[in-house]
């Protein structure tokens, strides 16, 4: 991940945003994006792990770069 960011908003990035999280490519963002619209916000690994090619490998290396909050500063 890009240094200059503390951690990724997962439930308020656009897909560029996300795509700075080690893994995560621009299908897998949109994926993401998608899985918000139709569920809401993403509370956990959990929650993560529901999408498509997120395996719980995955969300546990990125999970140190998330912060799960779901407000729009």
């Amino acid at each position: 991940m890009n240094k200059q960011f503390k951690s990724v908003r997962i439930n308020t990035a656009n897909a560029k945003t996300l795509q700075q999280l080690k893994g995560i490519g621009p299908k897998l963002a949109e994926k993401i994006i998608a899985y918000r619209k139709c569920n809401g916000p993403l509370l956990g690994l959990k929650d993560l792990t529901k999408i498509e090619g997120i395996n719980h490998t995955l969300a546990k290396s990125i999970a140190p770069d998330i912060s799960w909050r779901t407000e729009i500063i």
